[in-house]
């Protein structure tokens, strides 16, 4: 698929390159939930998906008491 957009259409820095085809592949395999309208199950299971794959925001704050 990535074949078909041009490469001067998206750019990233290297450094960005994992997490991004990370993500699009975790998209790609759940997009079929948007489909059906379950956009909030899409949602978790792309981001348990990252956290799986080591890409999680380290910068997460507790909620506040």
């Amino acid at each position: 698929m990535k074949e078909l957009v041009p490469p001067r259409a998206v750019r990233f820095y290297q450094s960005e390159r994992p997490w991004v085809i990370a993500l699009c592949d975790i998209i790609a395999d759940n997009a079929e939930l948007l489909v059906k309208g379950q956009d909030a199950t899409f949602q978790n299971k792309v981001h348990l998906a990252m956290q799986a794959k080591g890409f999680s925001d380290s910068k997460e704050q507790a909620p506040n008491d």
